[in-house]
C-alpha cells in the first residue's frame, strides 16, 4: 500500500519479523527503511540504526 516508501511502515514490518526471529527479513526491510533517512525523526533515525545493530545480532529490538 505504500510503496515500500514509508520507512515508519517498514520499520514496523522489521520490528515484526525480529519478534517471529527472522532475522534475516528485519534486516532487509529495515535497511530499505533507512535508505531514506530523510523522513526519519532524528531521535527515530538513531532508534533505527540501533534495531539494525541488534537484528544483525540476531536480538529484536524493544522501546523501553
Amino acid at each position: 500500500m505504500t510503496s515500500s516508501k514509508d520507512p515508519y511502515v517498514l520499520d514496523t514490518l522489521a520490528a515484526a519479523y525480529a519478534e517471529v526471529g527472522q532475522y534475516d527479513e528485519a534486516v532487509q526491510w529495515l535497511k530499505k527503511a533507512l535508505q531514506n533517512p530523510e523522513l526519519f525523526e532524528p531521535d527515530d533515525l538513531e532508534k533505527d540504526k540501533k534495531a539494525l545493530t541488534l537484528y544483525q545480532a540476531q536480538k529484536p529490538f524493544r522501546d523501553e
